[in-house]
Protein backbone atom coordinates (compact mmCIF):
# COMPACT_ATOMS: atom_id res chain seq x y z
CA UNK A 1 0.00 0.00 0.00
CA UNK A 2 1.14 3.84 -0.66
CA UNK A 3 2.99 5.08 2.68
CA UNK A 4 0.74 7.97 2.62
CA UNK A 5 -2.75 6.01 2.59
CA UNK A 6 -1.11 3.93 5.42
CA UNK A 7 -0.12 6.97 7.52
CA UNK A 8 -2.86 9.46 6.81
CA UNK A 9 -2.79 12.54 4.90
CA UNK A 10 -2.47 15.56 6.93
CA UNK A 11 -5.23 17.98 6.26
CA UNK A 12 -3.07 20.66 4.04
CA UNK A 13 -5.60 24.02 4.45
CA UNK A 14 -5.12 23.62 8.21
CA UNK A 15 -1.18 23.03 8.24
CA UNK A 16 -1.07 26.49 6.32
CA UNK A 17 -3.29 27.97 8.79
CA UNK A 18 -1.48 27.15 11.76
CA UNK A 19 1.61 27.64 9.81
CA UNK A 20 0.47 31.52 9.49
CA UNK A 21 -1.11 31.61 12.12
CA UNK A 22 2.46 31.29 14.44
CA UNK A 23 3.55 35.05 12.44
CA UNK A 24 0.76 36.77 13.41
CA UNK A 25 1.56 35.52 17.36
CA UNK A 26 5.08 35.93 16.99
CA UNK A 27 5.60 32.43 17.94
CA UNK A 28 8.22 29.93 16.97
CA UNK A 29 8.15 26.84 14.53
CA UNK A 30 10.09 24.13 14.58
CA UNK A 31 9.75 21.67 11.10
CA UNK A 32 11.23 18.75 10.97
CA UNK A 33 11.69 16.66 7.67
CA UNK A 34 12.69 13.65 6.96
CA UNK A 35 15.19 13.22 3.97
CA UNK A 36 15.26 9.94 1.84
CA UNK A 37 11.36 9.51 1.27
CA UNK A 38 11.08 13.01 1.95
CA UNK A 39 13.41 15.22 0.18
CA UNK A 40 14.90 12.93 -2.06
CA UNK A 41 13.52 9.35 -3.30
CA UNK A 42 14.68 6.48 -3.38
CA UNK A 43 16.86 6.39 -6.93
CA UNK A 44 17.84 9.97 -5.97
CA UNK A 45 19.77 8.13 -2.73
CA UNK A 46 20.59 5.20 -4.42
CA UNK A 47 22.70 7.00 -7.41
CA UNK A 48 23.95 9.68 -5.02
CA UNK A 49 22.45 12.46 -6.76
CA UNK A 50 22.02 15.94 -5.34
CA UNK A 51 19.17 17.20 -4.22
CA UNK A 52 16.52 19.06 -6.47
CA UNK A 53 17.40 22.93 -6.60
CA UNK A 54 14.05 23.43 -5.85
CA UNK A 55 14.20 21.39 -2.78
CA UNK A 56 17.28 23.44 -1.50
CA UNK A 57 15.51 26.71 -2.31
CA UNK A 58 12.48 25.85 -0.30
CA UNK A 59 14.98 24.49 2.57
CA UNK A 60 16.61 27.83 2.76
CA UNK A 61 13.62 29.72 2.67
CA UNK A 62 11.94 28.30 5.24
CA UNK A 63 15.48 28.71 7.56
CA UNK A 64 15.65 31.95 7.01
CA UNK A 65 12.21 32.66 8.60
CA UNK A 66 12.90 34.08 11.86
CA UNK A 67 9.79 32.19 13.39
CA UNK A 68 11.28 28.53 12.21
CA UNK A 69 14.47 26.18 13.29
CA UNK A 70 14.48 23.66 10.44
CA UNK A 71 15.52 20.20 11.32
CA UNK A 72 16.02 17.58 9.11
CA UNK A 73 16.34 13.92 10.20
CA UNK A 74 18.02 10.90 8.57
CA UNK A 75 19.02 7.23 8.76
CA UNK A 76 21.68 8.21 6.60
CA UNK A 77 25.22 8.42 7.72
CA UNK A 78 26.71 12.37 8.41
CA UNK A 79 28.94 12.34 5.56
CA UNK A 80 26.51 12.10 2.56
CA UNK A 81 23.96 14.20 4.42
CA UNK A 82 26.78 16.78 5.04
CA UNK A 83 26.99 16.15 0.83
CA UNK A 84 23.64 17.23 0.40
CA UNK A 85 22.55 19.67 2.68
CA UNK A 86 25.42 20.91 5.21
CA UNK A 87 25.63 23.79 3.41
CA UNK A 88 21.92 24.71 4.38
CA UNK A 89 21.24 26.98 7.90
CA UNK A 90 20.07 23.87 9.05
CA UNK A 91 19.83 21.66 11.90
CA UNK A 92 20.77 18.30 10.89
CA UNK A 93 20.41 14.92 12.62
CA UNK A 94 22.11 11.60 11.19
CA UNK A 95 22.48 7.78 11.96
CA UNK A 96 18.84 8.07 13.20
CA UNK A 97 19.68 10.33 16.11
CA UNK A 98 23.18 9.16 16.86
CA UNK A 99 25.01 12.18 15.65
CA UNK A 100 23.46 15.99 15.43
CA UNK A 101 25.18 19.46 13.72
CA UNK A 102 23.86 22.76 14.07
CA UNK A 103 23.18 25.61 11.58
CA UNK A 104 26.93 26.14 9.84
CA UNK A 105 28.43 29.88 11.28
CA UNK A 106 31.20 31.57 9.53
CA UNK A 107 33.61 29.20 11.65
CA UNK A 108 31.94 26.29 9.99
CA UNK A 109 29.87 23.64 12.13
CA UNK A 110 31.04 20.21 14.10
CA UNK A 111 28.88 17.41 14.18
CA UNK A 112 28.13 16.10 18.08
CA UNK A 113 27.63 12.54 19.13
CA UNK A 114 24.51 12.59 21.04
CA UNK A 115 25.47 9.33 23.28
CA UNK A 116 28.30 10.25 26.13
CA UNK A 117 29.55 6.67 26.10
CA UNK A 118 31.66 5.44 23.42
CA UNK A 119 29.88 2.94 21.04
CA UNK A 120 31.01 -0.84 20.47
CA UNK A 121 31.19 -1.14 16.61
CA UNK A 122 32.99 -4.81 16.50
CA UNK A 123 29.53 -6.28 15.88
CA UNK A 124 29.52 -5.15 12.39
CA UNK A 125 32.51 -6.87 10.92
CA UNK A 126 30.67 -10.20 12.08
CA UNK A 127 27.17 -9.57 10.70
CA UNK A 128 28.86 -8.29 7.51
CA UNK A 129 28.51 -12.14 6.02
CA UNK A 130 24.52 -12.47 6.78
CA UNK A 131 23.63 -9.44 4.76
CA UNK A 132 25.56 -10.24 2.32
CA UNK A 133 23.96 -13.61 1.86
CA UNK A 134 20.78 -12.09 1.61
CA UNK A 135 21.73 -9.46 -0.54
CA UNK A 136 23.08 -12.24 -3.36
CA UNK A 137 20.01 -13.87 -2.74
CA UNK A 138 17.85 -11.40 -3.22
CA UNK A 139 17.57 -9.40 -6.26
CA UNK A 140 17.20 -5.41 -5.91
CA UNK A 141 17.97 -5.69 -2.79
CA UNK A 142 21.68 -4.09 -1.11
CA UNK A 143 22.97 -3.14 1.99
CA UNK A 144 23.92 0.31 3.13
CA UNK A 145 27.24 0.26 6.15
CA UNK A 146 27.45 3.85 7.76
CA UNK A 147 29.89 4.19 10.62
CA UNK A 148 27.78 2.66 13.56
CA UNK A 149 24.44 1.05 11.69
CA UNK A 150 23.90 -1.28 8.89
CA UNK A 151 20.72 -1.26 6.83
CA UNK A 152 19.15 -3.81 4.16
CA UNK A 153 17.34 -1.89 1.59
CA UNK A 154 14.80 -3.52 -0.12
CA UNK A 155 12.20 -0.78 -1.62
CA UNK A 156 12.44 -1.84 -5.43
CA UNK A 157 12.27 -5.64 -4.73
CA UNK A 158 9.64 -8.21 -5.48
CA UNK A 159 7.69 -9.31 -3.17
CA UNK A 160 9.89 -12.39 -2.15
CA UNK A 161 11.73 -9.78 -0.39
CA UNK A 162 9.13 -9.18 2.19
CA UNK A 163 9.82 -13.06 2.67
CA UNK A 164 13.37 -12.54 2.91
CA UNK A 165 13.21 -9.52 5.65
CA UNK A 166 11.70 -10.98 7.75
CA UNK A 167 14.09 -14.20 7.70
CA UNK A 168 17.06 -11.17 7.70
CA UNK A 169 15.69 -9.85 10.80
CA UNK A 170 15.12 -12.95 12.68
CA UNK A 171 18.39 -14.10 11.79
CA UNK A 172 19.87 -11.10 12.83
CA UNK A 173 18.28 -11.33 15.96
CA UNK A 174 19.69 -14.21 17.08
CA UNK A 175 23.00 -13.53 16.36
CA UNK A 176 23.55 -10.09 17.37
CA UNK A 177 21.72 -11.37 20.71
CA UNK A 178 24.99 -10.73 23.25
CA UNK A 179 25.72 -7.09 21.03
CA UNK A 180 24.42 -3.29 22.39
CA UNK A 181 22.26 -3.12 19.13
CA UNK A 182 18.40 -3.60 17.89
CA UNK A 183 17.31 -5.07 14.88
CA UNK A 184 14.09 -3.19 13.26
CA UNK A 185 12.04 -4.10 9.84
CA UNK A 186 10.10 -0.87 8.65
CA UNK A 187 9.40 1.41 5.73
CA UNK A 188 11.24 -1.77 3.34
CA UNK A 189 14.22 -1.77 5.37
CA UNK A 190 15.91 -3.95 7.84
CA UNK A 191 18.58 -1.81 10.29
CA UNK A 192 20.79 -2.89 12.88
CA UNK A 193 22.11 0.29 15.42
CA UNK A 194 23.56 0.77 18.65
CA UNK A 195 20.67 0.25 20.90
CA UNK A 196 19.00 3.37 22.46
CA UNK A 197 19.40 5.31 19.40
CA UNK A 198 16.61 7.58 17.91
CA UNK A 199 15.50 10.71 16.01
CA UNK A 200 12.93 11.57 18.87
CA UNK A 201 16.11 11.58 21.18
CA UNK A 202 18.25 13.66 19.10
CA UNK A 203 15.12 16.42 18.43
CA UNK A 204 14.77 16.80 22.42
CA UNK A 205 18.90 17.27 22.22
CA UNK A 206 18.29 20.11 20.06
Amino acid sequence: ADMTESLGVLPAQEVVATYKACERLGGRRLPVLGLLGTLIDYEEFKSLEALLPSVRRNLSKLAHSPHNTVVVCSGRDRALVNQWIGDLPIWLVAENGLWIRPPPTADGAEWEMVRETEIDTSWMASLKSVFRYFDERTPDTFTEEQEHTMTWHFQEAEDFAEVQAIALQEHLITVSANEPVEVSLDMKRVEVRPYGVSKGAAGATI
